[in-house]
């Protein structure tokens, strides 16, 4: 599976990409780790960047929230796929103050790989857009 991966601070998904990895899912990044962070928002808006959502090859986006709080900049690719109509899980706690446990999955971080193929999943979809 290809997953696109956010996080609402930097590096809080590094253990669960790595752990993605080694269920062998393709994980790419909305935020690529680096030493010296970028003064753009995503990968996609970095000279000579590139977004996954624009290919169309992105099967689930995951956002990691390890802390309850209000949506974070760095999880406006959230928007992203909801707009692209790639499904949402987020690992944690949905951000405060918006709809988004409307629209998305949600898990526990330390169910996310069991979690991430239910995500997908055409009944998942259905129930999560039946609001059920």
């Amino acid at each position: 599976m290809r997953i696109l991966m956010t996080e609402s601070a930097p590096s809080h998904g590094a253990v669960a990409a790595a752990l993605l990895a080694l269920d062998e899912h393709d994980v790419a990044h909305c935020h690529p780790s680096e030493a010296r962070p970028s003064p753009a928002p995503c990968a996609g808006m970095r000279p000579g960047g590139h977004c996954p959502l624009a290919d169309g090859d992105v099967d689930l986006l995951v956002d990691i929230r390890l802390s309850p709080g209000p949506f974070t900049l760095r999880e406006a690719e959230v928007m992203c796929a909801l707009r692209t109509q790639v499904p949402v899980l987020v690992a944690g706690t949905p951000p405060e103050g918006t709809a988004l446990n409307e629209l998305v999955s949600t898990c526990h971080p330390a169910d996310l790989v069991t979690t991430c193929a239910q995500a997908v999943s055409p009944v998942a979809h259905v129930t999560l857009l039946a609001g059920i």
